[in-house]
């Protein structure tokens, strides 16, 4: 792996820890055994290694995406897929992330946005589609909307404003919050289908 991809790596895994003020250039050349000075040689600054940090998650989160979709077998199948799939990769997330990328980092904030906005959507729109094409999902439902109101919802979910670690379980949060949108969508048939998957609780575990 060449050296730059490595400081990435480095300096993604310890934001998710600490936050992106908790972490100096220092604690990232010491996991590396490497001085700031070489970092300073593909980095100008902080600001401008988070944004790479945020350009190479956002390909991972991609590439995620679309392994779980191939694996699903339906739109119902797929979203509890990434419903587990999420637990685990927000289990270890440092709580004042993503307030401190929205308040002192405007160049990565933006990159967030615009993925929220094209790729996040579009994947929230695929899957309704596909619910309604099954006939899992309500037939009548204006997808564009819905799609645009479950966006608002998943985002507001990772504001730790909104739920603060102290008082709420960030898997409760998650699991709660995607068993009243399917209930909001689903369809009888959906319904029955859903029920038949949340009781058997192996099933994403892997």
């Amino acid at each position: 792996m060449e050296l730059p991809q490595r400081i990435i790596e480095q300096a993604s895994a310890l934001f998710k820890r600490f936050g992106v003020r908790g972490v100096t250039m220092d604690d990232i050349a010491g996991k590396l055994g490497i001085s700031k000075k070489t970092i300073y040689q593909y980095f100008a600054n902080k600001a401008t290694m988070l944004e790479s940090v945020a350009k190479d998650y956002f390909e991972e989160e991609k590439a995620h995406f679309e392994e779980i979709s191939k694996q699903s077998s339906d739109a119902v199948d797929e979203i509890l897929r990434i419903l587990h799939w999420s637990i685990k990769s927000f289990e270890n997330l440092s709580p004042t992330l993503i307030i401190e990328v929205q308040k002192f980092y405007p160049k990565t904030w933006e990159l967030i946005e615009k993925f929220q906005k094209e790729y996040l959507l579009g994947k929230i729109r695929q899957n309704l589609s596909w619910g309604v094409n099954e006939g899992l999902f309500r037939q009548e439902i204006n997808i564009e909307l819905v799609s645009q109101i479950r966006l608002i919802q998943i985002l507001n979910l990772v504001n730790p404003m909104n739920f603060p670690a102290q008082n709420f379980n960030p898997k409760e949060i998650q699991t709660v919050s995607v068993d009243l949108y399917l209930h909001s969508v689903l369809s009888p048939k959906g319904l029955q289908l859903y029920q038949q998957r949340i009781i058997q609780p192996n099933t994403y575990n892997n």
